[in-house]
């Protein structure tokens, strides 16, 4: 479940071009070289970039707790299990986790409806963003951590051990470790450096490919034994 009287997150639905986006344009950079199938946006809210993807030929369908502007769009709650089957190829969720209640349970939802080998694209803010790191020893609140809608806040470690329950992280990046783009294309160089030193940056972008049954149940047996 998402927290109860929050108030609405509306942080990415200002418009921001999607080519300036501190987060889609890399969402969009690990997006753009596979081959076109059917993809689960949660938390898709206007539906931008499901438009994009639509119009390059994937089959698209949403989850928003907003009333939808497409009819591909379901109105639905990110905490509870989602309204499919196991049948897209890619599930994209950016700044969702850290709404939910029930992590683990919102990521094993992710799992049940990719296909064997389907791709899960999850961002987050970070907790440890160096900034924040600044801000604690200071005595001062950290960015992020204590906004009425965000009931979860993650580091690396606790977020990958929570991740590799159901997939198989493939990368991580991060989105940027002082400003992004949209600012000005001057400060490409701290998004690069992002990419380098994800747990320093201001959001975890994290690639991951859905685990199969199989391997989840003898990693549990051989963890379980140890």
């Amino acid at each position: 479940m998402t927290v109860d009287g929050a108030a609405p997150y509306k942080g990415l639905t200002q418009p921001i071009p999607l080519e300036k986006h501190s987060l889609y344009r890399k969402i969009e950079r690990i997006v753009r070289p596979m081959a076109p199938g059917r993809v689960l946006e949660v938390g898709c809210m206007d539906g931008r970039y499901l438009e994009r993807l639509r119009g390059r030929g994937w089959s698209v369908a949403g989850i928003d707790l907003l009333p939808p502007p497409y009819g591909y769009i379901v109105q639905h709650d990110a905490g509870s299990p989602f309204p499919y089957e196991r049948e897209f190829d890619l599930v994209i969720a950016a700044e969702v986790i850290e709404h939910i209640v029930e992590t683990d349970a919102f990521l094993a939802n992710c799992a049940a409806v990719l296909k064997p080998g389907g791709t899960l694209i999850l961002t987050t803010p970070n907790l440890l963003f160096w900034i924040n790191r600044l801000r604690m020893l200071l005595g001062k609140t950290p960015k992020f951590a204590y906004w009425d809608y965000h009931v979860r806040m993650f580091v690396w470690n606790d977020l990958r051990e929570k991740i590799e329950r159901h997939f198989a992280i493939e990368r991580v990046q991060g989105s940027h470790v002082l400003v992004g783009v949209r600012r000005s294309s001057l400060f490409e160089v701290f998004a690069k450096l992002g990419d380098k030193m994800p747990t320093l940056s201001a959001h975890f972008i994290v690639t991951a490919r859905r685990r199969a049954e199989a391997e989840r149940r003898s990693e549990h047996r051989a963890a379980s034994r140890s």
